[in-house]
């Protein structure tokens, strides 16, 4: 395993062993209150694919607002052109975010902000590329769900 992708998975393992047990929902826990919120998605398009998941941990419930922890890791395969040749670009990210949610009758906004790593790789390789290689940095994120109505719900998602 390269040592980018072992770097990323060691993160999320490290992060992971973070949580504690009654947070997850263990048997041993002293309440009902569920304390993570687990998430996954693909996304794909004729020049695009990607796999992500993660998780969403409150201290005070996923029903609460306040404190919350997001992890997130993805990895994919995006093709795009560079002249008259096909580049192949295939990329690892690891996000881990604190941030705070807001509830108010059948509305909610979460704000988060915390590192970013990502990881992409070229074939051929694209010397004008410059997402080319190993970076880190911050990931801002924000998210809204809003009912509406009984039935209804809107979901908004911006990073």
């Amino acid at each position: 395993m390269p040592a980018s992708r072992r770097g990323a998975a060691m993160l999320a393992v490290a992060v992971l062993s973070c949580v504690p047990d009654h947070a997850i929902g263990s048997e041993e826990a002293d309440d009902a209150t569920e304390r993570v919120l687990l998430f996954s998605g693909v996304e794909l398009s004729r020049t695009w694919s990607s796999l992500f998941g993660g998780f969403v941990w409150s201290p005070e419930g996923v029903k609460a607002p306040g404190f919350a922890l997001k992890t997130m890791t993805g990895a994919g395969v995006y093709r795009y052109r560079s002249g008259v040749e096909e580049i192949t670009g295939r990329f690892l990210l690891s996000s881990v975010l604190p941030g705070w949610r807001f509830k108010q009758d059948g509305f909610e906004a979460s704000l988060f902000a915390g590192l970013d790593l990502q990881v992409h790789r070229l074939h051929p390789n694209d010397p004008n590329n410059h997402l080319a290689g190993e970076h880190a940095g911050i990931r801002l994120s924000g998210e809204t769900w809003w009912e509406p109505f009984p039935q209804t719900m809107a979901q908004a998602w911006a990073s």
